[in-house]
């Protein structure tokens, strides 16, 4: 995939849902927003730019299309590199999910989930360099990661978004993340807690003003 082409390919997504939704006076269509099948079972995740608010208020417009291609790019090639698909940026963050997980019997698709927040942080250094390049500052990052319930609403052609609850947590707990690490929802937990291979820590809760707090975890490898 060339540098651009993450970029260019989400650029023609948005122009292709905005000539989707234009309708003229002659058309005589309706828009319309409906529920794209049931509600499903999925891994989301969104990573998440700190303080980027601030660094590009500093950077010419040449420059900070650069910073933010730069990024969309590298993480871009991650999440689809562990076969996750990206939905959307979020200003200065994307979400995306793994369309594998809806089965939750495929171990593999949890694997690919938390494998691809570890290669994210990892990358974190090449990241950087990638910037340095371009003599633009560095960037600092959260990821977080949960499953749970989420619906797809689309026009009568294209689709749109997931919602639920779920997207709500994961944005949520991002907050409570360290700089550079990654952290995982208490729904998430209880489906990947018996893989032999990662540790898991308890960091803290978050209030959905239901019952019980919704705990989140720290991920970590095992050492062989």
């Amino acid at each position: 995939m060339s540098k651009e082409s993450l970029t260019n390919l989400m650029l023609k997504n948005s122009e292709n849902i905005l000539k989707q939704n234009i309708v003229s006076d002659d058309e005589h269509e309706e828009f319309h927003v409906s529920v794209l099948g049931s509600q499903k079972q999925l891994c989301v995740g969104i990573i998440d730019i700190v303080n980027s608010t601030k660094t590009v208020a500093r950077l010419p417009q040449n420059k900070y299309s650069i910073y933010y291609e730069i990024f969309l790019n590298h993480m871009g090639k991650i999440i689809y590199h562990f076969n996750g698909k990206i939905l959307k940026t979020l200003g200065d963050g994307i979400l995306f999910y793994f369309p594998e997980t809806v089965n939750s019997e495929r171990i593999f698709g949890f694997l690919d989930c938390i494998e691809s927040g570890f290669s994210m942080i990892e990358s974190h250094e090449k990241l950087n360099q990638l910037l340095i390049v371009d003599s633009l500052p560095s960037i600092n990052f959260r990821v977080s990661l949960d499953y749970g319930q989420v619906t797809m609403m689309k026009t009568s052609e294209w689709i749109l978004d997931l919602l639920g609850p779920t997207i709500n947590i994961c944005a949520k707990i991002n907050h409570s993340c360290e700089i550079n690490s990654m952290i995982i929802g208490s729904d998430l937990y209880e489906q990947i807690k018996a893989i032999p291979e990662y540790k898991f820590e308890k960091t803290g809760n978050t209030s959905l003003g239901l019952k019980h707090d919704y705990q989140f975890y720290k991920v970590n490898r095992k050492k062989s």
